[in-house]
Parts: structure tokens; C-alpha cells; sequence
């Protein structure tokens, strides 16, 4: 059963590039290169939300393409990801039979 958590949210407003995040009051707004806003929990440095903003010359968005072309490219984009961080794991998880019976479940 998953436990609930009693979180306390606080409104950021970013005046600059009007946008608006709900996060924990216990995460710190920390600063990094690239990004326009970084909240990270003190206690667990793994947790963190931000936001990137990087602007396009666009009149709306029907210029990047129907959603199906945006999803593909996106999708694409993702793999190549995928492909160049883990190429052995992509490749042995390829070849890969699971197998599993009940003595193997501690």
C-alpha cells in the first residue's frame, strides 16, 4: 500500500518568463547553468523539478508540425538517447531470454 505524504506546496512565479511551479516548501531553489528554475529536495539531491525555457521563432505552434511528426521526432530523438548511453545493455537486453520460476523470488 503506498504511504501518503502530508507535502506543504508554495507557489513559485518566475516574473521574467511568466510561469507558474507548485513545489514542496522544504525544496531550495539552487542555481545551475541552462537552467531557467531548479528546485531540489536537501534531504534527497535526487529529487529535483526545473524548468528550461529556450524560445523559438514561431507563430504558433502548428509550425513545429502535427502532433503525430512532433511525437515521431521526439520518439527519435529519445532512442538515439538510449542508443548512445547504453549500447551494450540495448544490445544484450535484445538477445536477452527471461526466464524466472518461483524459486528465484526471495
Amino acid at each position: 500500500m503506498a504511504q501518503e505524504l502530508d507535502l506543504e506546496l508554495q507557489r513559485y512565479t518566475d516574473p521574467k518568463e511568466s510561469f507558474i511551479l507548485l513545489i514542496p516548501s522544504s525544496w531550495t531553489k539552487v542555481d545551475k547553468a541552462g537552467a531557467t528554475a531548479l528546485f531540489q529536495d536537501a534531504s534527497m539531491g535526487s529529487n529535483n523539478i526545473g524548468v528550461v525555457v529556450n524560445p523559438v521563432r514561431l507563430a504558433n505552434l502548428g509550425g513545429f508540425g502535427s502532433p503525430e511528426f512532433v511525437a515521431d521526432k521526439h520518439l527519435q530523438a529519445e532512442r538515439r538517447k538510449v542508443r548512445f548511453l547504453f549500447p551494450l545493455l540495448e544490445l544484450s537486453m535484445t538477445n536477452a531470454k527471461f526466464e524466472s520460476s518461483v524459486d528465484d523470488i526471495d
